[in-house]
Formats: C-alpha cells, structure tokens, sequence
C-alpha cells in the first residue's frame, strides 16, 4: 500500500490499520512528524474522551457558546448533536488510535533526538462515566511515563471537595485513594468509594516512594458528581471551578460558564460567572454583561422572597449583593432571614464583622474586641469568608496589646500546620512571645512523615522535602527574631546564623542581615550582604551602599573574594532545584506581523526565557506589570524573554499591549504548538531555557525570581565549561 505524499487525515489512519502493509506504515510513521503528531492529536482525544462531563447540554447552548467565542470568550462547550452520533465519532477515533499504536508498536516516538512522550499522554479512565454520591469509583490507568515502565504497583492520590470548600486548594484533605495494580494486559486497576459528602475529587498518579508524580501536566484528573438527571451537580461544578483556581482561571471561568447553563436556576451560579467577569474582563464589561441578564437575576431573588425555604447558599448570595450594591432595605430584610435561616453560614459571620469593624475601630477598638467575642460565640464554628471574623480579633487584640485574646483568636484559626501557623504568629508580638518560641520550638522536632498527608498533590517526595527545609528555616529565623527580643543576643544570632546556613532565600538574608546590623555585629551583617549583593534581584542603589560600607572594612581582593564564593553558594542552592527537560518536537509560532518564529531557534545558544501568558486570567493579567519588567531587565543584561499568547495577533491584541507598554516580544501560539512542546497548563507559566535549549525551571513563587533562576544558570554554565548532564 502506497503511503500518499499528503499526509492523511482520521479516515486514512484508519484505512492504513488494517494494511497487511504494517511493517512498512510503522517506519513511516517512526519517521514521519506529521504522522507523529497526528497520532500524539489522537491519543490526546481518546484521553480526553471518557473525562468530558456527560450531560444533555440545553438548546441553543452550542449557537450561544459559538458567538461568545466570536466576541473573544475563550470557551467552546460540547455541541448538542445527537448522543449516537457522539458515541460513533467517539469509538471511531479510539479505533484509529489503537489500530495506529498496533500498528507503529510504539508507545515512545523519538524526533530529532528528543523525548516526545510525557504526562500528557497518560491516560485515565474513571467508570461510571457519571457518577453519583457513595458510588465506587474504578480507575483504568495508561502510563505513558518512563520510570512506570516496569513497576507493578502505583499509587492513586486524590483531593477531596464537599459542597462547603472554598476557591483554592491549600488545605484541602489529601489522600491515598487506592492502589493500582498492573494487569497482564499493561493496564493499571483500582477503585475508591466515593464519600457521600464529596462532590469533585482531583487525582495523581505516583509511584509507592513518590519519586515521580504523573499529573497529567498540572491539569489532574477529576471524579464530577452527577444527580438524578445525569448532568454534574450545581456543587459539583462549583467545586471544579474552586480546584482550577490558582492552576486555570481559564477553566475556572470555563466552568462557571457551563454552570450557569446547566443550572440556571441558582442565583449563586450566576454570582460566580458574575465574579469571573469583572477579573477577566474588566468592570465596565462585566458591567454590561450582568445588565443583560438582570431580569433573569431579578426574576430569581422575587421567586426567593415568597418561598418558604430558600437554600442557604442562595441566601447568603442575596445578602452579598445586597451588601456590595448599597442597598441597605433589601440587606436588612436577606440578611435577618439568613440569620434566622442559617445562623452557621459564613456570610452571616463575615457581614457581621464587617458591621462592628466599621462601627467600632476607630472610636473604641476595645468594644469592637469584646463584641467580636460575643459574636464568636453566636457563629463559631467558621469556615470560607467566616474566617475574617478570626483575622480581625487577631488584629484588634493586637492593637489594643490583649495577649489573653490574641492567643484566643490565633487558636481559632485552622488547624493546618497549627505548630508553624501559630507559632510564627505568637513570636512575633511581644505578650505571647515566649508561647510562640516554645511551638516553634515543638515544629522544630517535626518531620515531613508528620505531614506527608500534607504533601500537595503535584509534589513529589523530594519536592516536598525542600518545601519542609524552607519550613524549617523559616521558623529557626522566626525563632532567632524572637530570642534576640527577649535580650538573648547571642542565642538569637546563633540560631539565625543556622536559619541561613543552607538553602538561598533574599529576604531571610536581609532580616538576618538587618538583626546583626542592630546588634552592632557590622562585620557578620557585611557577611551576609556579600549573599545579598550577588543575588540579581538586589536594587543597584543597595548594591553601591552596601559596597561602600564593605570598602571600609575590608580590602577589595578580600570582599571580591566573599562575592565570588556567595556566587557559587547561590548557584548551587538555586541549580538543586533545577530540573532538566527537553522542548519536545519544534514547536513554532507567529510574531504580531505574522512572520513564523521557531522557538528552539529563539532560545538557542543563550539561556533564555519564556512565559506562557493570557489576557483572560486574573492571575497572568496581575502579573503583566511584573513580567514586562523582570522582561526589560533581562535584555539589558543581554537575556531574551517571550510573552507567548494561545490566540492570534489581531488589532485586539496590538491595541492591549500598546495601551499595558509591554516592550518585550509577543509570541502567538494559535495553533498551540508552543503550548504542546512546553506541556503547558495554565497561566501564568514561567519557562527558564538554558543555552542548550533545555527546560532548566517551570515555576516560580514570584516573577523576580526568574532572574535569579537566569543568574544560577549562566554561573552553572560558567563552572562547568563543558557538555550538558543527562536529560531527564
């Protein structure tokens, strides 16, 4: 069989499957990246398959959902086709794809010497497809990652949500949900019961010592709980949209937009996309877009008004409106109701506190304590916006120097890592300080086996174990802060000197720095300015003073000597972060005059930087100020850094970055090429490239510290002078 010059769409593949020709197709297919990255587009929609929510989506939703796109909404929902004809294309494609890995034998196809195969590829089956409150949960797991390869035991770790867990996903249960166990058919099996209460679950995949996490790129994979009617619960899609926060405000909006179409009967549904507008989109948008819907909102708060019972969500969600639009007769009349209805609820807590905040602080800020008090006793137990009830004792007990009180509101608060949490907060304020040094002192003897439930899912061992280190040295500096203000200097220093004996964190230096400088030890402080003067987010203007100081106490050769070993201190704390990954194919996209841009070509020969970025995350937007200028400072210093967009350049976009004076280059990934070869999820992204082309860091904690990351490299590369180390 003839293999045509155009390389052939689903149909052919399909066609090809069955050639006795299987020999020949599987060289071809080996060599040809086309073929390859048709395959890698097959796997990815059979993966995607079994987890798309199933649900009869309402008429009319694909026609809307297609104009929203249309006007620069970044969602496109499932058609309303007809579920047979769903299910043919759906069987059709995951034929073809079995037919192609039979026919290629391969489950690893190696391009211009790179790995190809990654989390993404990893395929995870939850059965039932819909499934219901307490029902049990069977996993099939496809591993496409390499240390899995000959292991016959995995690890399925999971997050779970109940309906009550707010956006974000620190503090959330953590859990070993089941063991997987290969089949002889490669397959891994498991199954978990599903909590009555849980509504949403995201999952990992990892091996027994939690060396290696699949994560399916930072995007996990999900158990959705459905009703009665097949379609996934109002909470349940509300929990989705909690977990992607921090991850994907894009799916976050995605969902709450899916939501609101599903289960337009719920105020709260409509509050959320509500909430997702105004940060993606801007007031004046979200604006325009609630006045469009308010008869819809309205026509829900009247049918409230005459029912008898009224879901405290939904309540609480009046209440917030009434609050943030001034209207003081409808707040009046919503929130006696919610207190009467759902004494418990947390707005009721959170507008309560807001109430005496505003009537107390500045007048009396000691009845503003004792009323908080009587209402603590009134809400308590509190969770989600509730908890600013807690945040405010904190703050008034301080003002007024109650330490009885602070001590009250502290141990209020959540139990997560109660030791550290409470402890730093203790030490820090003088009446309960020597409480405080004795739980820092108690966190100290902990270990990450207190914890490992802790461990976020998308860590791996040693991961997490640098997040503990960090942990530590935070409560030693913490600790040494203390010492020194209960007039124990030497005791102090000495433990501040063991918070910054290892590790490279600039703030710690400086508080470290600042101690010694009090205490009248010039010389110990200049010690750790040689750390702080080398790290490349240092101001100029500290950098000339504090060499000045330096230059009075000791010789140029002696202080470019304490530089030069900080140098390599930093290098090496920075670089036993680094990892080591390949961009995989040769991805490329377009500049905003459309001309095509080769990223391997891009970031060749230079260490170089790239964001994945977009104009419809809150997160990317906040960070766009921060971004353009860490993007500035690294081309002074002769250091490329890329924007990359998954959208095309448009008069939109030029009009955007004109009016934001972004000046470094935007890359548009339309056809998300980049996106692929990055194995990118989420925005906003942070790629280190090193001069061989190599993936060096993917995240950082602020965007300043990527010129660190840059900095590390370029004295790696410096030291060594030689080839690079193996790829991971």
């Amino acid at each position: 069989m003839r293999i045509p010059f155009l390389h052939p769409g689903l149909d052919q593949l399909s066609g090809f499957s069955a050639s006795p020709d299987r020999e020949r197709i599987a060289r071809h297919v080996r060599d040809c990246r086309a073929c390859q990255d048709t395959l890698r587009f097959i796997r990815r929609v059979e993966q995607a398959a079994p987890n798309v929510l199933r649900a009869e989506l309402p008429a009319g939703l694909l026609e809307r959902t297609l104009a929203s796109r249309d006007s620069g909404v970044r969602f496109i929902g499932p058609s309303v086709s007809e579920r047979a004809s769903r299910e043919s294309s759906r069987l059709r494609i995951a034929a073809i794809a079995a037919g192609l890995v039979a026919v290629a034998g391969l489950t690893l196809l190696p391009t211009r010497g790179d790995v190809i195969a990654g989390e993404s590829e990893s395929q995870l089956v939850v059965s039932p497809i819909a499934p219901r409150p307490g029902e049990r949960i069977e996993i099939e797991y496809r591993p496409v990652v390499l240390s899995f390869k000959d292991v016959n035991h995995l690890v399925l770790r999971g997050r779970f949500r109940t309906a009550e867990d707010q956006m974000y996903s620190s503090g959330k249960s953590l859990k070993t949900l089941a063991d997987l166990r290969r089949g002889e058919d490669g397959v891994f099996r498991g199954a978990f019961l599903l909590p009555d209460s849980v509504v949403f679950v995201a999952m990992v995949v990892e091996d027994s010592l939690a060396t290696t996490v699949d994560t399916r790129d930072g995007e996990l994979w999900t158990v959705v709980v459905h009703g009665p009617d097949g379609k996934p619960t109002h909470e349940a899609l509300s929990q989705r949209q909690n977990d992607f926060m921090g991850r994907s405000w894009e799916e976050a909006y995605a969902t709450a937009r899916m939501n609101v179409q599903l289960h337009p009967q719920y105020l709260v549904a409509w509050n959320e996309l509500e909430f997702f507008e105004k940060e993606l989109l801007g007031d004046k948008a979200a604006d325009s877009l609630a006045t469009s819907r308010q008869a819809t909102v309205d026509s829900l708060i009247n049918r409230y008004r005459s029912a008898a019972q009224v879901p405290s969500s939904e309540l609480s969600t009046i209440v917030w409106r009434s609050f943030v639009k001034h209207d003081t007769s409808a707040l009046d009349y919503w929130y006696d109701r919610l207190r009467r209805e759902a004494p418990h609820d947390p707005q009721v807590a959170q507008l309560a506190t807001v109430r005496l905040y505003q009537r107390y602080w500045k007048i009396a800020p000691r009845t503003l304590l004792d009323s908080l008090e009587s209402l603590w006793a009134n809400v308590a137990p509190v969770h989600g916006p509730g908890t600013l009830i807690i945040a405010t004792g904190e703050q008034v007990a301080r003002q007024v120097g109650d330490g009885k009180a602070y001590l009250r509101w502290v141990n209020r608060a959540s139990e997560e890592d109660s030791l550290f949490r409470s402890g730093t907060s203790l030490a820090s304020f003088a009446p309960t300080r020597a409480e405080g040094m004795r739980r820092i002192r108690a966190a100290l003897r902990q270990s990450t086996t207190d914890f490992e439930s802790e461990r976020p899912l998308t860590l791996n061992e040693t991961e997490y174990q640098r997040i503990f280190a960090d942990r530590r040295r935070e409560l030693l500096a913490t600790l040494g802060e203390a010492l020194i203000a209960s007039n124990k200097p030497r005791e102090g220093l000495d433990t501040l000197s063991i918070a910054i004996g290892d590790g490279w964190n600039l703030q710690l230096l400086k508080r470290v720095a600042s101690q010694r400088l009090l205490l009248g030890d010039t010389i110990g402080a200049l010690a750790v300015e040689a750390k702080i003067v080398v790290d490349p987010r240092t101001s100029t203007s500290h950098v000339d003073s504090v060499s000045r100081q330096a230059a009075r106490r000791f010789s140029q050769a002696r202080w470019s000597e304490m530089r030069a070993n900080a140098r390599t201190a930093m290098a090496h704390e920075v670089m036993n972060r680094s990892l080591v990954r390949t961009i995989r194919g040769d991805p490329s996209a377009v500049n905003a005059a459309g001309g095509i841009q080769q990223l391997k070509v891009l970031t060749a020969r230079n260490p170089s930087v790239v964001i994945y970025w977009s104009r419809h995350c809150g997160a990317a937007l906040e960070a766009l100020p921060g971004i353009d200028s860490v993007g500035r400072v690294l081309r002074e210093r002769g250091i490329e850094a890329y924007l990359v967009l998954d959208e095309s350049p448009s008069q939109e976009t030029t009009k955007f970055f004109h009016e934001h004076v972004v000046g470094i280059p935007v890359l548009y990934d339309f056809k998300r090429e980049v996106a692929t070869a990055l194995r990118n999820f989420g925005t906003p992204a942070y790629y280190v490239v090193d001069e061989y082309g190599r993936i060096r860091f993917n995240h950082v904690n602020d965007v300043n510290d990527i010129l660190l990351q840059v900095a590390a490299i370029q004295a790696e590369t410096k030291a060594n002078k030689g080839t690079p180390s193996q790829v991971h």
